[in-house]
């Protein structure tokens, strides 16, 4: 994992009862930051989680823009600070008929590695599946990747977009850009999410659709 240190995931569950808890009795969805500067916030929403999930699906941008493809998958292992956390190679192996395999980017993708610590440790059950998507990934593919989904156990399965939103901006722009982001999302206007400022629109559409 991005930190293979237990006092940064620790610190982050230590201050995560500050946070407001999760309500829904069941979620099949949803879209959490991987900047580590707020991992209480990320600590509180895997904290509130019910343990009865056997697969995550974590879906990233690939910041780097590494390899050929736009689309890719991870089957590796992971070591984090609370043990290691395995892949679900039945989903796995089901989707690389249609995704590349290509483990070189994960290792330093922080959307993906910075979280995997937080899956192990509230889901300590769980297996993960891994997806990394460059930004200017096209509909098609995009929509490609949501059938894939479709066809997993939902009742078993917690899909997760990994994105962070304003970057590098005052309080005031962030908080314009954030509020604007929250509207588009709870209306599930697909169709604007590339007008936002997020790091990663495709992952937000992916799940969003799914």
């Amino acid at each position: 994992s991005y930190h293979m240190k237990l006092d940064v995931y620790d610190s982050a569950y230590k201050h995560a009862a500050t946070q407001t808890p999760i309500t829904a009795d069941k979620i099949h969805g949803g879209i959490i930051p991987h900047h580590l500067m707020v991992k209480d916030k990320i600590a509180a929403y895997f904290s509130g989680l019910k343990n009865e999930y056997e697969t995550v699906i974590l879906i990233g941008p690939n910041h780097y823009q590494v390899g050929e493809d736009n689309i890719l998958l991870s089957k590796a292992k992971w070591n984090t600070p609370y043990g290691e956390l395995l892949p679900d190679l039945e989903i796995s192996n089901q989707f690389s008929n249609y995704l590349t395999v290509n483990e070189d980017p994960f290792g330093g993708e922080h959307s993906i590695s910075g979280l995997v610590p937080f899956v192990k440790n509230s889901l300590p059950k769980a297996k993960i599946v891994p997806i990394i998507i460059k930004y200017q990934t096209p509909l098609e593919e995009l929509d490609g990747l949501i059938s894939l989904l479709d066809t997993v156990d939902k009742e078993k399965t917690l899909v997760l977009a990994s994105v962070d939103f304003s970057h590098f901006q005052g309080s005031l722009v962030s908080e314009f850009h954030d509020q604007q982001s929250i509207g588009v999302i709870n209306s599930f206007d697909t169709d604007r999410l590339h007008n936002l400022e997020v790091d990663s629109p495709a992952s937000l559409y992916v799940v969003l659709n799914y």
